[in-house]
Order: structure tokens, then C-alpha cells, then sequence
């Protein structure tokens, strides 16, 4: 109970999400059955792999644009994901 209202307190994911499951690479379902989006953006010739983890009240789609930016400014790939509770992903916010 604790923890649920402190959750509600502290977490402002975005709602509705800012996104559809059409604007994400795939779904991760992790060990205790949640399932979390993940946006791969892929450039030509990446330098490396960048992993963005974006701030509160934001989801993936919030920040899809500037994370295609980064890819592009960069020459990066970059994978991007939503916390449980946020965007599309299922689970509270924690």
C-alpha cells in the first residue's frame, strides 16, 4: 500500500502514451512477466550502440524524435526503452 501511493507520488508517466506499438522495434517481456517496449533506431555505419534512458513524466515517444536526432547527429545506432508502468509498458510505475 506504501508503496503504491509513493509511486503515485514520485512517477508521472505520460497518458495517454505518447506512441503505438507500430513506432517500437519489439517487446521484452522480463522475468516477472511484465512487458517493455524498446525503439531500435539504426543509422548506416554506426559508431557504436547508444542506450538513451529517457527522465520522468516522458515515454518513448516523447522523446523518438530527439533520439533519431542523436542517431543521426552522432552516427549511432540507438536503443531506447520505456520503465515499467510508462508508455506501453505494462507493470506500475516504480
Amino acid at each position: 500500500m506504501g508503496n503504491h501511493l509513493i509511486g503515485k507520488l514520485a512517477f508521472f508517466p505520460p497518458e495517454p502514451a505518447q506512441y503505438t506499438g507500430k513506432d517500437v522495434t519489439t517487446f521484452v517481456k522480463t522475468e516477472n512477466g511484465q512487458t517493455i517496449p524498446v525503439l531500435h533506431i539504426k543509422t548506416k555505419n554506426p559508431r557504436f550502440t547508444l542506450l538513451f534512458s529517457h527522465g520522468n513524466a516522458e515515454d518513448v515517444g516523447v522523446n523518438k524524435s530527439f533520439c533519431e536526432w542523436l542517431s543521426e547527429q552522432l552516427k549511432v545506432d540507438v536503443v531506447t526503452y520505456d520503465y515499467s508502468g510508462y508508455g506501453l509498458a505494462t507493470g506500475d510505475p516504480s
